[in-house]
């Protein structure tokens, strides 16, 4: 998850398939992912309000 949040950074256009993918995955995960997931979409958001 941390190697596509860190290409995000080079193809924005990547963020919404990126976020649609994650969100799909979240109900019934472990803590780590949860937890993970919640960083790499606050990034997500962030790079979305440049």
């Amino acid at each position: 998850m941390m190697v596509l949040d860190n290409l995000v950074k080079i193809y924005p256009e990547m963020k919404n398939e990126l976020k649609l993918s994650i969100e799909a995955q979240l109900p019934g995960v472990e803590a780590g992912f949860k937890a993970r997931a919640k960083k790499v979409l606050h990034h997500i958001n962030e790079l979305t309000n440049e």
